[in-house]
């Protein structure tokens, strides 16, 4: 199964949006779930820069910048042109609350003859499952505190013990 996800559709239904710097946020956000899935993942988002930008930000989980030229306007086009091209071998579930960008995602699975492996799911769904499995995996101890934060707790008291 590969997610092709609307990025800033997801972000605005995460509240994260009007932060300056939202796009690292939501990556950072969605990393638990990232990392508990062996799934493939493009998050698209809308860029300003002419020639846009594409990255590995880990094995699974690509990153495009659509860039803004006169072939695409927004990253709806770079995300119909992703998911036809994935779901001419994979599975897919685009994540995305736009109405233009799922009828083009049924349109295209159908076109294909692969309406049985293409999915929708609602940004807010999405998010909703990644807020659970981030925290049904975050082990708290009896004083409410993840092993993160007792990491953190022991090395700053390292810090001072030696000093």
């Amino acid at each position: 199964m590969t997610y092709i996800i609307d990025a800033n559709n997801l972000a605005g239904k995460m509240g994260l949006l009007k932060e300056n710097n939202f796009d690292k946020m939501l990556i950072k956000e969605l990393s638990p779930f990232f990392r508990r899935k062996k799934s493939g993942f493009y998050l698209v988002f809308d860029s300003a820069d002419p020639m846009g930008d594409k990255y590995r930000e880990r094995e699974n989980v690509t990153v495009i910048y659509t860039p803004r030229d006169n072939y695409y306007k927004s990253a709806d086009e770079k995300i119909s042109e992703v998911l036809e091209r994935t779901l001419e071998y994979d599975e897919v579930s685009l994540v995305t609350n736009d109405r233009e960008l799922k009828e083009k995602g049924e349109k295209n699975s159908r076109e294909l003859s692969r309406e049985k492996y293409f999915q929708i799911e609602d940004s807010i769904d999405f998010a909703n499952r990644v807020q659970k499995t981030k925290k049904a995996k975050t082990p708290k101890t009896k004083d409410n505190l993840t092993k993160k934060d007792i990491k953190e707790i022991n090395k700053e008291l390292l810090d001072k013990f030696r000093n």
